[in-house]
């Protein structure tokens, strides 16, 4: 049983090395699954050993001395043997020195344990250790070790119990040391002894790494990222293996056509136990199982007669061929990338039926196993008992199946590793698959030049892209292929560079694959070489235009929604957009989802609004809720009109589009509620945003800032024609929600509750009820209804007021003037506390006597992010007097501005200030 330590990866509940070690002794197999061997200096081959220096950049050397123990009282009276296990960020288990028995006399314990762990291109240690060093957080490349004891006496399988630990941080080997850990003594603390106040004892270890280190540093230096070298380093690794085993030419063609590995799942079901057949329908005459394996085809049981005795025997024994290229095998890359654990369930369901023509079906119960649960356990489920539970929950029988995934998860997951993602493993796959461009002799001549065409990373928020000539090498002579066209589309036919004209990442052939494909399936009467030199003419669509795409809404409870609810739609707002858009109606449904299969497109072409807040938000002054696009998820009844209620909202921050390098592919996104912020369902989005955002991304690393790339891209504007201006003008009016959505220039104030710490200090006692009035900019006057005083001090208000501020309104205007005013006050909405009297009394006024008041910033609401410019807040209540500023109470509230705020702000951007917009808004709006 493995020691439990701290880790940062899942924990395998059994460890097949330390089961070795415990049954034998000693040390376990010379090769274990992740190729790491443990061969001694005198066991190695030395005959056709390559230079020590390039051997050196393969491999990393661990090594356990020894360990010297302070004082024999800090050991437990029960500990026989100790032992030490060893933690490496890139291996998926602890690795285990042999034990040995605990010395009283000299303290001194010699484990001379040697382990070497494979670092040459393409081994997974190397690819796990790409993500270590990258990663910001320096614990997640810490080499751990943790000295154990044994109690013999202990009953069998008694794990041992850890003493105490130490480790050293490879990064810091890297940076700091520049050398490797020859022969060190690193102090070992008590377990658990945070402060490390307490040391038990010195372990001797050696760490023979910063070869291997370098030449990881130096890979992720060159492609930028740890996805962008595991994805050069995997279409390398072919050429590495030979070059290691002296094959060349015909001999490693002919080595390498060996068959592709079959990767198979075996699924078996043999008995369902039913706990109470009193329980089942009266109707059930017959009862069946069924399964579909991660979203495959579905395998249906035979019927068996319902047993009184609720047993009942199946035989249904399948192999599911997952290998490359396999339909089944895309599913479980979706499965194991998958947000949610719940998209990695299999189901098997049982049912009842009824005999006779039109017998009913009726669904008993499920159980289910998860897949990336068994990749993280690495257990088979061998005759295993699954619970079988009904609709509620409980528990109404037991299923016995078998389900050997585990290799099949293993292999899988190496390929998501070695491409970064599911997208680009398929598309790989699959290319491989129908014609073996690794086999290729031309494939050789185009994998010495690869990384040395690869650029230096310099300083970068984001992945870099940069040109492949290694795939444009490759695609070359398979040009003709008419295998290869089916797989990339006629247009592989053409140049490489002229399917490089649509704005993709230069660096990703899957992506210049797909392209093809596109431009293939793309609706035109042309085709071939000229379709491909009209898409290099034409200018790039995919960089002009940014696209939302909404697939479903699932809400978890929609008995929740207000009965006068009928019909949902949803509301898109884009950074900088003048506006929203809001998809079709799609009526509610009882299960909870809702399909769309809706679009929004944002223009993103130079002088854009769009285009240039995502500049800003990009640039090195932004932040990435800036990027934020804001879906706002609303309810109407059946023939209501616009906005109806606000059932909740969901964001999507662009600026994780750029980092990740890829498109937002059946994204899920929580939906948070309105009222309190909890979740209360999933919408499930894509983008097509990818290329503008590069193309953004570039300006903003040519011109060195954001003023500087908007100033370009207004010097790169054509003129504007009078056709021109016109398109606009009828674009800005399609943009702008009001006929639709006129809430979309509304700033709505819902005021719940006054808290007054100290009534009867702060109120004088002829004040017999409070009210609040409203100043929005000195452009409104509003008062809300007046409250009797509490003694309490808590006053309890229902006020919800919509303000508008459409383009050409009073209110609209002093909103322009007071975002564009340098003076960060002028922003500032009051909210004036007054104390009235019911009858007439002289100390005070008919109008009330002003308590204190309360503000909200326009410009600082504007700044935040749209969930939480959205939530209720809390804001002081201030009496101002000679003497000073006086806390007298609290206002709760919910804003509902951000969209009238980001309107008004795109105004300013598009007219270049406030007076030009005032004046050009009634225009527009007429």
């Amino acid at each position: 049983a493995p020691v439990a330590t701290r880790r940062r990866r899942p924990m395998p509940s059994s460890n097949p090395l330390m089961e070795a070690v415990t049954a034998q002794g000693g040390a376990p197999s010379r090769r274990g699954r992740y190729g790491f061997t443990r061969e001694s200096a005198d066991s190695r081959d030395t005959s056709s050993r390559r230079p020590a220096a390039a051997e050196a950049e393969e491999e990393i050397v661990v090594e356990v001395d020894r360990f010297e123990l302070a004082r024999v009282e800090d050991l437990p009276s029960e500990a026989d043997e100790l032992l030490v296990g060893v933690d490496m960020p890139n291996l998926p288990s602890e690795l285990f020195t042999k034990q040995v028995p605990v010395d009283e006399r000299t303290c001194k314990h010699t484990f001379a344990f040697s382990q070497t762990v494979d670092m040459r291109v393409g081994s997974k240690p190397r690819l796990e250790l790409f993500d270590a060093l990258e990663s910001p957080q320096q614990d997640d490349s810490a080499l751990l070790f943790t000295v154990s004891w044994v109690d013999l006496q202990a009953p069998k399988g008694t794990p041992p119990q850890p003493l105490g630990s130490c480790e050293l941080n490879l990064e810091e080997i890297l940076d700091k040391r520049r050398a490797d850990v020859l022969s060190e003594g690193l102090p070992v603390y008590a377990d658990g002894d945070k402060n490390k106040r307490k040391q038990l004892g010195t372990l001797h270890v050696t760490v023979r790494a910063i070869a291997a280190l370098r030449a990881l540093d130096a890979s992720l230096q060159k492609h930028g990222s740890a996805a962008a070298a595991k994805r050069a380093e995997a279409k390398l690794a072919p050429a590495a293996d030979e070059l290691r085993s002296g094959r060349s030419g015909r001999g490693a063609v002919v080595a390498s056509l060996a068959p592709a590995k079959n990767v198979r799942v075996q699924v078996a079901i043999a008995k369902l136990e039913l706990a109470d057949v009193g329980a089942v329908p009266t109707e059930v005459d017959d009862v069946s199982v069924e399964y579909a394996f991660v979203g495959g085809a579905m395998v249906k049981s035979a019927r068996v007669p319902l047993s009184d005795g609720g047993r009942h025997f199946y035989d249904i024994k399948a192999e599911l061929d997952v290998s490359a290229g396999k339909p089944l095998r895309g599913a479980m890359m979706d499965a194991i990338e998958a947000a949610a654990a719940v998209e990695a369930d299999t189901h098997f369901v049982v049912y009842g039926h009824e005999r006779g023509s039109g017998g009913k079906t009726i669904e008993l119960g499920s159980a289910c196993v998860n897949l990336q649960g068994m990749l993280s356990s690495g257990k088979d489920v061998a005759d295993g008992q699954l619970e079988v539970l009904d609709g509620s929950g409980k528990k109404v029988g037991t299923l016995t199946a078998t389900l050997k995934a585990v290799e099949a998860l293993r292999d899988v997951d190496d390929a998501l590793e070695r491409h970064g993602d599911a997208k680009a493993a398929k598309l790989k796959e699959a290319v491989e698959a129908v014609t073996p461009l690794a086999t290729d002799p031309l494939m050789a001549a185009a994998l010495g030049a690869a990384d040395a065409a690869a650029p230096v990373a310099t300083r970068r928020r984001r992945p870099m892209h940069s040109s492949d000539p290694l795939m444009e090498a490759a695609l070359a002579p398979h040009a003709a292929d008419p295998l290869m066209a089916a797989a990339l589309g006629a247009e592989a036919a053409a140049p490489v560079a002229s399917r490089r004209s649509r704005s993709m990442p230069s660096s990703d052939p899957l992506a210049e694959a797909t392209l093809a494909a596109d431009l293939v399936d793309a609706p035109s009467a042309r085709s071939g070489r000229a379709a491909v030199r009209d898409a290099a003419a034409a200018p790039s669509s995919e960089s002009a235009q940014l696209e939302v795409h909404i697939v479903s809404l699932v809400l978890d409870d929609v008995g929740a929604l207000d009965d006068l609810v009928d019909d949902l739609a949803v509301s898109v707002d884009v950074p900088g957009s003048l506006g929203n858009e809001t998809s079709h109606r799609v009526p509610v449904a009882d299960r909870g989802l809702h399909l769309f299969e809706w679009s929004s497109t944002s223009d993103v072409r130079a002088g854009a609004p769009v285009r240039r807040a995502l500049i800003e938000a990009l640039g090195p002054e932004g932040q990435d809720e800036d990027t934020e696009v804001v879906f706002t998820v609303r309810g109407l009844p059946r023939g209501g009109a616009l906005p109806g209620v606000e059932v909740g909202s969901a964001t999507v921050a662009l600026a994780t589009v750029l980092a990740r390098g890829r498109e937002l592919s059946q994204e899920q996104v929580s939906v948070l509620a309105k009222r309190d912020g909890a979740k209360i369902g999933t919408l499930t989005v894509s983008t097509v945003a990818l290329a503008a955002l590069m193309e953004m991304d570039r300006a903003l690393d040519q011109h060195g800032d954001a003023r500087s790339a908007l100033e370009a891209d207004a010097r790169a504007a054509p003129a504007a024609s009078r056709r021109d201006l016109d398109l606009r003008l009828r674009d800005r009016r399609a943009a702008e929600p009001a006929a639709d959505d006129p809430t979309a220039h509304e700033l709505v104030f819902s005021i719940s509750r006054v808290r007054l710490f100290d009534v009867r200090r702060d109120v004088d006692a002829d004040v017999d009820e409070l009210q609040l009035h409203l100043d929005l900019l000195g452009a409104t006057d509003e008062r809300t209804p007046a409250v009797p005083v509490q003694a309490s001090g808590d006053h309890r208000l229902r006020y919800s007021k919509a303000f508008d501020a459409a383009p050409g309104s009073k209110l609209r205007e002093a909103l322009l003037d007071a975002l564009d005013s340098p003076t960060h006050e002028d922003s500032d909405a009051y909210l004036v506390l007054y104390g009235l009297a019911r009858s007439k009394s002289r100390s005070v006024p008919p109008q009330g006597v002003e308590l204190g008041s309360a503000f909200v910033n326009f410009e600082q609401v504007l700044l935040e992010a749209a969930s939480v410019a959205g939530a209720e807040r809390t804001v002081k209540i201030e009496r101002t007097t000679r003497a000073g500023s006086t806390t007298i109470g609290e206002l709760t509230l919910r804003l509902n501005v951000h969209r009238a705020l980001k309107a008004a702000d795109a105004s300013l951007e598009a007219h270049d200030g406030a007076e030009r917009a005032k004046k050009a808004e009634p225009q527009i709006a007429q």
